[in-house]
């Protein structure tokens, strides 16, 4: 027989109380867990690698200060003689919405006659204003426009240079071009283009 009692009222709400908390606790669990199995389905992103070839090129000298190598099979990089020759170089470029990127390469792969001077630094720096293959030169970037500084070195033509890379003459050098990239991105930039000097 169950009497009024406060004492009985107490265990009954304690009893009730408790039998509350382990139908939360269980009702819990099964959530966490159903949600861990949803989370671990798709947690992992998709990463895709693409490889990218420039829409144009060229080489230009301080040697040859008006001279366009747009149309050469090859161009000289580094100093010699103490006059010095630098690639300039452009890709096309887009993202889809949602798309990010992760980390960006520029490869360059040396002639087999390579680098004959010995060891040398290159870096890259992101080149700024437009540019023509055709007409561009030491000193000029587009016909009729010559560039902020010769070998498009000046403050408006390109960005600061990335770390440098040793190159010792092997075959390719890379450099790491993730924050230019990364920039361009942002920027819903068509087109990326780079300066290397060496």
């Amino acid at each position: 027989m169950i009497s009024n009692s406060p004492d009985k009222k107490m265990l009954s709400k304690a009893v009730l109380i408790i039998l509350m908390f382990l139908i939360a606790d269980l009702v819990k669990s099964e959530l966490v867990e159903t949600w861990s199995q949803d989370l671990d389905e798709n947690d992992e992103p998709d990463y895709v690698t693409q490889t990218l070839v420039p829409t144009k090129d060229n080489g230009i000298s301080s040697a040859i200060s008006n001279k366009n190598n747009g149309q050469a099979p090859a161009v000289a990089l580094g100093v010699n003689n103490g006059e010095e020759s630098r690639i300039i170089m452009e890709f096309s470029f887009s993202l889809t919405t949602g798309e990010s990127i992760q980390s960006a390469t520029l490869g360059l792969i040396c002639a087999s006659n390579g680098n004959t001077a010995g060891s040398m630094h290159s870096s890259a720096a992101r080149l700024v204003p437009f540019w023509e293959e055709l007409y561009s030169t030491w000193e000029v970037s587009e016909n009729g426009t010559d560039w902020d500084g010769g070998g498009a070195n000046g403050a408006s033509d390109r960005s600061d240079w990335e770390l440098p890379v040793l190159f010792t003459g092997t075959t390719l050098i890379e450099f790491n071009v993730t924050k230019f990239a990364q920039e361009a991105a942002s920027e819903n930039a068509t087109t990326l283009s780079f300066v290397i000097t060496g």
